[in-house]
């Protein structure tokens, strides 16, 4: 395999998928629902989407909702549609790894590192924004450093197309900028010191070729995005003027809050959850800057300015809102991290080889167990519609939590059957009682404690399981009630 290393490379991508087959959870009822329900709706209706010029950066990262649009639009509403571009975006991200190793042993190296990332094997079961951007940062990057390789020019302006469909996905992009200076900076430097080769005479003219098509790529892509956005919104800059906006509403906000917060954010707090992220892939990474040489350093730069943007970075133009401490907020680091951890690790395997097998050791055995527990976990909520489906006739069903409405309909790929009917239990409570209908009722003691804190007459959850119904499917977190016709349900919601 040392010899093929691209067998290695397509078992990675076999055992990711096989992963991706039998570990995806119960669809999220928060941001992945959010961006299915706009795909779905961008998929049957693009101008339905667009017409109310809403400014929520959800409804602008396009990157994300279109492809999954178009998913939809070929292979319907599923759970492996709607997580598919997590999958397809881990696949990449093992890609990069692979093309960024100078080595054979080095890529066997790279694509252990990356199976065993836990970050990455989570990320790529459930419809998120930032695995994919993070994906296309990584191909930015990569391609940035193939600019001295036969037409670099071009690999140029693909690292220029790929920012740009980065920014598509989700604005936090914006981060691959320094990289870019320090591209520049370097190629700059190369041709001060051989101004004076009489061999290179027209090294600066060279350098200014192999950057054109990137530039000119940038700039014909970026003005095709500010009229994409003038068409839809009305403004060149709605995208930022959106971000501004929700600038008040961000439930992360330190406004206000004691100074100590605010340095545990700005101090402790980030190394702390960089910490428990990547667990001993970090003790690597930390031993790259003495390891890593060349034209690998790029993804030492990479993954320093990544972190320092997520560490003292904004999530406002308007003011200074720094990003919370959630471990998805950080994605967009995985990438370059994992790289200068495998060329630590490949170096270290000749100079240190038993520090190489206790790292090798120690990013591996948690992986294995995260994998387990990602094939071996249930899936309640999944079974409770499962159960729904398989029953005749006409169907209420109760919902103990407001979100329950939003992720039954997903799980019957947005168009509800015309003989069940999803209420709230609240509105269940004071209309009258369906003649005629089974009534089922839907419990997740997961979501409840959400919607207590939001509105603490949403959550019915207590109420329905005090009346200890007959258990249909699901298990202590997730439970699907039979209620009969209605009637004591009913009485004890009121």
């Amino acid at each position: 395999m040392l010899r093929r290393p691209w067998i290695a490379l397509l078992l990675a991508l076999v055992a990711m998928c096989a992963l991706f087959a039998v570990g995806q959870p119960d669809f999220v009822a928060s941001d992945p629902l959010w961006y299915a329900e706009i795909a779905h709706n961008m998929s049957a209706a693009p101008a339905s989407v667009f017409a109310s010029h809403d400014l929520h950066p959800f409804v602008m990262r396009v990157g994300l909702t279109g492809p999954l649009a178009l998913i939809y639009a070929l292979f319907g509403v599923s759970s492996s549609t709607t997580n598919l571009p997590s999958l397809l975006a881990a696949l990449a991200i093992l890609g990069v790894i692979y093309a960024a190793m100078p080595t054979p042993r080095a890529k066997l190296v790279g694509l252990a590192v990356g199976v065993c990332s836990i970050p990455l094997l989570q990320n790529a079961m459930i419809l998120n924004v930032d695995l994919p951007c993070a994906a296309l940062m990584a191909v930015t990057v990569l391609w940035l450093g193939f600019r001295d390789r036969p037409r670099g020019a071009w690999w140029l302006a693909g690292a220029a197309a790929a920012w740009l469909a980065a920014f598509l996905v989700k604005e936090v992009a914006i981060w691959c900028a320094p990289v870019w200076i320090y591209a520049v900076v370097c190629d700059v430097r190369a041709v001060d010191r051989s101004s004076h080769d009489p061999a290179n005479p027209h090294r600066g003219r060279a350098l200014l070729r192999r950057y054109l098509p990137a530039v000119v790529t940038g700039a014909v892509l970026g003005a095709a995005y500010l009229a994409f956005c003038a068409a839809l919104w009305g403004d060149a800059f709605a995208r930022a003027h959106g971000i501004t906006a929700l600038t008040d509403e961000h439930a992360w906000s330190l406004r206000g809050h004691a100074a100590r917060e605010w340095l545990a954010r700005m101090i402790w707090q980030p190394p702390i959850l960089f910490a428990k992220l990547f667990l001993a892939t970090l003790l690597a990474a930390l031993a790259a800057p003495w390891l890593v040489r060349g034209k690998d350093r790029l993804w030492l730069v990479a993954a320093a300015t990544f972190a320092a943007c997520y560490w003292f970075g904004s999530s406002s133009f308007s003011e200074y809102v720094p990003l919370p401490i959630s471990p998805r907020m950080t994605t967009p680091l995985l990438p370059p991290v994992l790289v200068i951890a495998a060329l630590a690790i490949d170096q270290l395997v000749d100079r240190k080889r038993w520090v190489a097998i206790v790292l090798g050791v120690a990013i591996a055995l948690p992986a294995l167990r995260i994998a387990f527990g990602l094939v071996t976990r249930p899936h309640p909520e999944a079974a409770a519609f499962a159960e729904l489906r398989r029953e005749p006739g006409n169907l209420v069903l109760v919902c103990g939590e407001p979100r329950c409405i939003a992720i039954a309909t997903w799980y019957y790929g947005f168009e509800l059957p015309p003989t069940l009917t999803v209420v709230h239990a609240n509105d269940f409570a004071a209309a009258p009682l369906p003649a005629g209908a089974h009534v089922r009722a839907l419990v997740n003691r997961v979501r409840a404690p959400g919607a207590h804190r939001t509105d603490p007459k949403s959550d019915r959850t207590a109420d329905i399981a005090a009346l200890h119904l007959p258990v249909l499917a699901g298990n202590k977190n997730v439970t699907l009630y039979d209620a009969g016709d209605g009637t004591a349900l009913q009485r004890a919601l009121h």
